[in-house]
């Protein structure tokens, strides 16, 4: 069987699974930082942040699963965002774990702009 063939019949699964991965790395990493917040409206919007980031991570997963060519691209814009929360979130923790929720966000980040990427290397594979 051609490979071209085999993009007809198969789901796009490795991208699938990296967006999951984003999610529970966004996932451990929110539920820290809150943990070290103050109840004030900060906390709340960024509540609020984390929500639409879980939920948008979700629809990114279904629809890279199915080969869809624009939401590889939301995704990459995804993965510059959540790269981009390392400058406005404050992170009350230090040393340790101050350095390994940095690297859980940056990593986090990383697989969705990979995952991004190679949904759309794969969706133009598929569509030749």
């Amino acid at each position: 069987m051609k490979r071209s063939e085999k993009f007809k019949y198969q789901k796009n699964k490795t991208p699938y699974l990296m967006t999951l991965l984003f999610i529970a790395l966004n996932t451990v990493y929110s539920i820290f930082i809150l943990n070290a917040m103050e109840p004030d409206s900060r906390s709340g919007g960024f509540v609020m942040l984390t929500i639409v980031m879980l939920l948008l991570g979700f629809l990114i997963a279904v629809k890279l699963q199915i080969y869809s060519l624009p939401w590889g691209y939301v995704a990459i814009v995804t993965g510059v965002f959540q790269m981009s929360r390392i400058l406005f979130t404050v992170n009350n923790y230090e040393g340790t774990a101050f350095f390994l929720l940095n690297t859980a966000l940056i990593v986090s980040a990383l697989i969705c702009l990979s995952s991004g990427v190679l949904s759309i290397i794969n969706t133009k594979l598929r569509n030749q």
